[in-house]
């Protein structure tokens, strides 16, 4: 009988209860895929005491960090406690000898400071809730900060947005463990998509309007949206903006966080998104559609940014085909 994969959820204080059950939830639910418990799990404090969720609900945990000795995969958990949380020197160590042996270490929502504090995310892309994707950017200038994605995945390193999207990820690792078929099974049980289209623009501000332009910015994206696949480097899209190039760089970083080029690769990877779940699955064709020259240029892309490649997106969803013309002029 094969082994169970390992899991240690990692609480402190503060943390958001959804951002421990909602993933945990979800691998039980591969559990019942197969006659055998394919996980395991052991939820660990720092001292093993009691631990006061954001809601001032206390759930015990199973264990001592200190006892726990090897994990495949650790989870940094999140919410308002964990953003300000600060570790003790023995602490400290604890996770990043816990982190060092396992073949996987991740972050749910702001789970993504504790992740970052160890300095393990130095040089890699990370996600975290959208409200504080800025702060996190600020005080961990050495990490890459996408405040959009769902989830990101760097490698072994995982970092999700929180709450729900934490379910995301762990379909997507159950995927991983164990193929699509116990992941689709998992999703099926929660009454979620097993990948959801779009990223956490469609749930936050389009902008956090610090920009005096930011009204504009918002019409000029929208347009973007509907001209995906003509030219839109920055140069012509300044000029469209009316702005130097220079200038209209600033602004977008400074209303979105993002450079621009990497905002319409974005969107555009995003409505790439939306039309594979629609049922559009020739790759060439999406990828000329949403503004990609080359086909293998779009793929590398697209499993850049959401950690699967196109291909293998689309044969996860049934719906049936709708032309593109179906999809003309609808942001996504």
């Amino acid at each position: 009988m094969d082994t169970p994969e390992s899991l240690v959820f990692y609480l402190v204080e503060g943390f958001q209860p959804l951002d421990l059950f909602g993933p945990l939830e979800a691998f039980a639910a591969a559990n019942q895929e197969r006659a055998a418990p394919l996980y395991s799990w052991r939820i660990v404090s720092h001292g093993g005491e009691p631990v006061t969720t954001e809601s001032g609900i206390r759930v015990l945990p199973d264990a001592s960090l200190d006892r726990v000795k090897a994990c495949s995969t650790l989870f940094l958990v999140g919410g308002a406690g964990p953003r300000r949380h600060r570790y003790a020197e023995d602490e400290r160590a604890a996770l990043q000898r816990l982190a060092g042996g396992a073949r996987r270490v991740a972050s749910v929502c702001t789970g993504s400071f504790l992740l970052a504090q160890l300095g393990l995310l130095d040089g890699h892309d990370a996600t975290t809730h959208w409200r504080h994707a800025r702060e996190l950017g600020m005080q961990y200038p050495a990490v890459a900060v996408d405040a959009d994605a769902l989830y990101r995945r760097a490698g072994r390193l995982w970092t999700s947005a929180g709450v729900t999207s934490g379910i995301d990820m762990a379909l997507a690792m159950i995927a991983e463990d164990h193929g699509s078929v116990v992941a689709m099974g998992a999703a099926r049980e929660l009454v979620v998509y097993l990948q959801r289209t779009g990223g956490q623009n469609q749930f936050s501000e389009a902008l956090q309007l610090q920009a005096p332009d930011a009204g504009r910015l918002v019409e000029l994206f929208a347009w973007i949206r509907t001209h995906l696949d003509e030219d839109l480097s920055v140069p012509r899209i300044a000029e469209r903006f009316g702005a130097s190039e220079r200038n209209f760089r600033r602004l977008v970083r400074h209303a979105t966080g993002m450079a621009p080029g990497a905002l319409v690769e974005r969107l555009r990877l995003d409505h790439a998104r939306s039309l594979l779940g629609a049922g559009n699955a020739r790759i060439a064709s999406v990828a000329a559609a949403v503004g990609f020259r080359r086909a293998d240029t779009f793929a590398r892309a697209f499993e850049r940014a959401y950690g699967i490649a196109p291909s293998d997106f689309a044969e996860r969803f049934s719906a049936p085909p709708r032309s593109f013309n179906d999809d003309k002029g609808k942001s996504t």
